[in-house]
């Protein structure tokens, strides 16, 4: 049982300053090139695809409209540089591959890497992230430290353990204008579109901060007393001075 626990609303807030640039080595960077690389994303993802270098936080569903894959998704000279969690990287270019029909893009994985900037902006078309060739100048960011990176962006990420498991208005996409309900169709465009257009998002993803922790894993679900049922448990767990802070999807109030 979670005692002592306190919910916080994730909500947009100001630019934040960030410590030295870490080297997210949790991440698998493709690259996807070729003249039908825009097509076949925009076909994939819920978002429209970046206009310049500066980069989008998106997600790949399944039909059933549940998140796929979280990416971080940046322009380059000709075509993009896709990231994904490290464990889902063999699935997401099987899934690629197996969807490429006779479109006209190659998928490789990079040797560029994603790093955090010096300045955090957070919001979907600025990301407080880099790509760029490692050097032994980087430090590599703990699993701890990419962690406290996503809570900080206020955003979920999707990991083998959490894939086809939340709805993007659960984890806030809606409310951070991630999802462009005007584009064309998607996988799970449908499901989506209809809890925005006639439905009520009755639960969200909210940082829950405890003073005393007990163990759990992403993708469980956990009763909170407070809410009189289980909220699901969308991050691991990560100790911030004396209390423990995860993500968890929790009804609405």
């Amino acid at each position: 049982m979670l005692a002592d626990y306190i919910i916080e609303p994730i909500l947009l807030k100001e630019t934040k300053r960030m410590n030295t640039p870490l080297l997210l080595d949790q991440l698998t960077v493709f690259e996807l090139s070729g003249k039908d690389a825009t097509t076949f994303l925009e076909n994939q993802i819920i978002s429209n695809l970046p206009e310049n270098k500066d980069g989008i936080y998106t997600a790949i569903c399944n039909p059933k409209g549940r998140i796929q894959y979280s990416l971080f998704i940046f322009k380059k000279d000709e075509g993009f540089f896709v990231a994904v969690n490290d464990d889902l990287s063999d699935n997401f270019f099987h899934y690629v591959s197996l969807r490429k029909f006779r479109m006209n893009f190659s998928i490789n994985k990079s040797n560029q890497r994603l790093v955090t900037q010096s300045e955090q902006t957070p919001n979907n078309a600025i990301l407080p992230l880099q790509v760029m060739k490692p050097d032994d100048s980087l430090q590599s960011a703990s699993n701890d430290q990419f962690w406290q990176f996503i809570f900080k962006i206020e955003l979920p990420w999707i990991t083998k353990k959490t894939a086809e498991l939340f709805i993007p208005q659960h984890v806030n996409l809606d409310q951070k204008n991630i999802i462009a309900f005007d584009k064309g169709c998607y996988p799970g465009q449908e499901i989506i579109a209809r809890l925005h257009y006639l439905g009520t998002v009755k639960k969200r993803m909210q940082l829950v901060t405890v003073d005393k922790f007990n163990s759990h894993i992403s993708g469980e679900s956990v009763y909170i007393p407070e809410f009189n049922e289980k909220v699901d448990i969308c991050s691991p767990a990560i100790k911030n001075k004396l209390s423990w802070q995860f993500q968890a999807i929790c009804p609405v109030k």
